[in-house]
């Protein structure tokens, strides 16, 4: 399974599909009268801070030859060579396997409430799950709604970096950023 991400690296996927994708999420949750928190990350160290040896014994379970594996072992893929996507691609798809079931994204229902789908991917988002409590006013309800996403947003964040680190990876913080839609 390929992920969601490199849309334009992959035939059949164009650039602008991650764009039409996030609009149409964006529609939803206001459609829908959800609140919601988007981050987009930027990734730093995919080529040349990552963690090869992780990545050459997926290849190896794959079957990849020993030969071939040896000396990319010694060497390493730096930014630009052919293998570099293909390394950076498996380290992504470590990462997305890697996630707990039971952390959602940006969920979104169907009209009739029976399809459900959960969105992870190169940016992170989650829909609210906080349930109201009707001994409240609307307003505190709104309050403690938007402060209960952001905090999952955040533990998302969190778990993200933390995967992202396991391989060699990190996010770099000043093109990164996250917003509210409430």
């Amino acid at each position: 399974m390929i992920p969601e991400i490199p849309y334009c690296s992959h035939p059949g996927r164009q650039c602008q599909s991650v764009v039409l994708k996030k609009i149409l999420i964006h529609d939803a949750i206001c459609t829908t009268h959800q609140v919601g928190a988007i981050m987009e990350l930027d990734v730093i160290g995919c080529y040349y801070r990552r963690v090869n040896n992780i990545i050459l014994m997926v290849l190896h379970k794959l079957g990849f030859p020993l030969v071939s594996l040896t000396c990319h072992g010694l060497y390493g893929p730096c930014q630009g060579s052919t293998c570099g996507r293909l390394f950076y691609l498996l380290s992504y798809w470590m990462v997305t396997i890697s996630i707990d079931p039971s952390i959602t994204g940006v969920t979104s229902h169907s009209v009739c409430h029976t399809i459900i789908r959960s969105i992870l991917g190169k940016w992170l988002g989650i829909t609210s799950k906080y349930l109201s409590d009707p001994s409240i006013h609307d307003h505190e309800n709104s309050h403690r709604e938007v402060a209960h996403t952001v905090e999952h947003l955040s533990s998302l964040a969190q778990y993200w970096e933390r995967l992202l680190f396991s391989t060699g990876n990190a996010i770099n913080l000043q093109k990164s950023h996250w917003y509210l839609m409430a």
